[in-house]
């Protein structure tokens, strides 16, 4: 290969891998031969980003590719505009991808502490009985333990992000974790702008929606799809999350499997401006006034159309091998099969 078929086969590999495209086909070869490449690169943009990434003389998988050098070059497009990203991977200048390359990294550690503090509040916004109720969301409580100020709350069997989340409410109650005494009809459903629909009750006694629609004008436009994805995987759940753009809302939404999201924002089409996006994520546009008749319908067809075994995460398997087959042996037989 010629130098610009390095930097080009690296570009590649870390676009497919990025954007989660399946390995098999061209793809995978592109992917191979792309990770190879990244040490013969000649682009002072990409070796600049190995170096701000820590990763110059290290073998490049996709790990690397998926948690360390694409989120540098994504985060300038969440939260500036893309177009430095663009100018770091063209110049010819290393003084200049250097500059890039340092600001396109400290770019990701703002993006990364905006999630996880939008995240948080997010979830406080679920979870937080408080806000429920400002949002016409009725919960009747258990005469059970007080959480008080400055407690946490912990949803039974995953301590993830849920683990983090101050409940600020000293006046919420909830029934024990390890023994549920509620009535299970105690929340029932009303119209909500926030959360809206009637859905099981978790682990942690709050009453999770089928389709979450989490709505804030705080949220920066950029990370709501992260957030989105955040909240789906945490509690395997439809997510939309909203929040205000100039004129308009936009909207970030991630799906569970088997439930076509695109597919569902289109049949609600006449409350949106535009919808765009695929079966697990989808992106789209809204006025204002539309919004609460928006959450009202979504609401109530997402209960039509999810069953609690939808809502039911489920684990595939490609083969079932007994235990005493694994080992450092077939570890090592199964790298041969790498990326």
């Amino acid at each position: 290969f010629t130098n610009f078929s390095y930097d080009y086969l690296a570009l590649a590999a870390t676009g497919i891998v990025a954007d989660l495209v399946p390995l098999i086909g061209p793809a995978r070869s592109i992917v191979k031969f792309g990770l190879d490449a990244f040490s013969n690169v000649s682009r002072v943009g990409i070796k600049q980003i190995l170096k701000q990434a820590g990763l110059e003389e290290k073998p490049i998988t996709p790990y690397e590719i998926g948690f360390m050098i694409a989120p540098r070059i994504n985060a300038v497009g969440r939260l500036e505009h893309a177009i430095d990203a663009l100018r770091l991977l063209c110049t010819n200048s290393p003084e200049k991808a250097f500059r890039l390359a340092e600001h396109l990294g400290d770019l990701n550690k703002n993006r990364q502490n905006l999630v996880e503090k939008s995240v948080k509040a997010a979830l406080e916004m679920l979870l937080n009985e408080k806000q429920a109720q400002q949002a016409n969301f009725y919960s009747a409580t258990c005469d059970e333990a007080l959480i008080k100020k400055q407690d946490y709350i912990t949803l039974a069997g995953n301590k993830n992000l849920a683990a983090s989340v101050n409940i600020s409410n000293n006046k919420t109650k909830r029934a024990d974790l390890q023994t549920p005494t509620c009535d299970d009809n105690i929340v029932q459903e009303k119209d909500s702008i926030a959360l809206g629909g009637f859905a099981k009750t978790h682990a942690s006694g709050i009453v999770i929606p089928k389709l979450v629609i989490l709505i804030s004008n705080h949220w920066n436009e950029g990370i709501i799809g992260l957030i989105a994805s955040k909240i789906a995987d945490e509690f395997y759940r439809p997510t939309i999350i909203i929040t205000k753009s100039n004129n308009h809302y936009k909207g970030s939404a991630r799906s569970i499997s088997g439930f076509d999201i695109t597919g569902f924002l289109r049949s609600l089409k006449k409350y949106l401006i535009d919808v765009g996006g695929h079966a697990q994520a989808a992106g789209f546009t809204i006025e204002e006034k539309q919004l609460k008749d928006f959450v009202k319908f979504a609401q109530k067809k997402a209960n039509k159309l999810l069953t609690e075994k939808d809502l039911e995460p489920i684990t595939k398997a490609d083969l079932k091998i007994p235990i005493n087959f694994i080992n450092l042996s077939l570890y090592k037989l199964l790298t041969l099969l790498e990326p």
